[in-house]
């Protein structure tokens, strides 16, 4: 008898020494929805990098999905961008919100609370787009964001000691132009200060309106982010701005020197904000509060020169450069 009640004993008790094993535990599913702000050569790169380093550090505990059907790419627009957001934050298949693009980042950002946790890793200065801050963190709940500064200053600085000029034509994609018009008054008073006068131009997916405004007295370019530019639109604006000898400078980086660009400030970003956006990731699943993650992040400086551009307009960048 004694037998029988001890095999009916261990017979009640091993489903439940097995449900509550470390081993036997089943890992949480996590359902992601991305929005990017729209079509660009580079998305699947750098979604792929900052996919694959979430699963690198979750993998363990969480069972994280990314299906292809919670992806949106929209359309360059602030409606089609603001649909996008919307849908995602009402799927209630979706876990947490993603926002991979500047204009989606800004967008987002302003929109919390949320009921779920969002990540916008894009967000251009937050101070001049008077994003919510608090202490350094948003303090909006379960928003999680990351703060790019804004390099106008330093960047003109170097370029003027590269080439001097007065005259400078700011190329800037229209729909960011739009969902950050701080940019604007900063971009002047940056230039105030170095005594020089921009002309700020909004370049479509078509650059044959934006090369109109290129006029004889534009003496420097600088581009912001054209991540709407397909590879030929893009080469054709390099091309354009060598034959009509502008030196040019890129806020963005390396790649866009590599391409025909004549300087940049920049390393590659990338890898060091999608390795922050897995961070966060993993912080806020393990249960740290999206609205109490530090949303600052330091950018390195590095010049990097294409001499045969710089030579190709006529510039010779002084000893010290």
């Amino acid at each position: 008898m004694r037998r029988i009640l001890f095999l009916i004993f261990i017979l009640n008790i091993t489903p439940l020494i097995f449900s509550t094993s470390p081993v036997f535990a089943q890992k949480r599913s996590v359902t992601v929805g991305v929005v990017i702000d729209g079509p660009w050569e580079n998305n699947d790169a750098i979604r792929k990098m900052a996919i694959d380093e979430i699963l690198a550090l979750t993998e363990k505990e969480f069972d994280v999905h990314f299906p292809e059907s919670k992806q949106i790419i929209a359309d360059w627009t602030l409606p089609g961008i603001h649909a996008a957001i919307k849908k995602e934050l009402q799927d209630p298949q979706v876990d947490l919100v993603l926002a991979m693009g500047v204009i989606v980042s800004s967008e987002i950002a302003r929109l919390g609370p949320f009921s779920k946790p969002v990540i916008a890793p894009f967000v251009i200065d937050a101070h001049i787009q008077n994003i919510p801050m608090l202490d350094g963190k948003s303090g909006v709940r379960n928003l999680s964001y990351i703060s790019l500064p804004a390099q106008f200053l330093r960047d003109i600085k170097m370029f003027q000691e590269i080439v001097p000029f007065r005259k400078i034509a700011i190329l800037i994609n229209g729909a960011v132009g739009e969902s950050v018009p701080q940019l604007y008054p900063l971009v002047r008073e940056s230039l105030e200060a170095l005594n020089a006068e921009p002309k700020i131009i909004a370049v479509e997916k078509d650059i044959s309106s934006a090369l109109l405004q290129l006029t004889d007295d534009i003496e420097a370019a600088y581009l912001l982010p054209l991540l709407h530019l397909n590879s030929k639109e893009f080469d054709r604006l390099v091309k354009e701005l060598i034959e009509r000898k502008i030196p040019s400078f890129s806020l963005l980086g390396v790649d866009e020197v590599e391409r025909g660009i004549m300087a940049t400030l920049s390393p590659d970003v990338f890898p060091k904000i999608t390795r922050r956006i897995a961070l966060n990731f993993q912080r806020i699943l393990l249960g740290e509060k999206p609205e109490e993650l530090p949303v600052g992040i330091a950018i390195d400086d590095r010049l990097t020169l294409n001499m045969t551009t710089a030579r190709a307009v006529g510039v010779s960048p002084p000893f010290t450069i």
